[in-house]
């Protein structure tokens, strides 16, 4: 993966963090797509992934 990538998750994730809790998880995922201009899906398989 090429670090611009990992850095872009890493924003997605630490937004995420920043959001549960605040909005149902939905609407979560639809304004992260939203703010970082990809689709819910993806959101939610970037969010998905366990990091060791």
């Amino acid at each position: 993966m090429k670090p611009t990538t990992r850095a872009r998750y890493k924003r997605i994730r630490q937004a995420a963090t920043f959001l549960y809790g605040t909005m149902p998880v939905m609407e979560l995922y639809t304004r992260l797509a939203i703010d970082f201009e990809c689709s819910e899906e993806s959101i939610r398989k970037i969010l998905a992934k366990k990091h060791h």
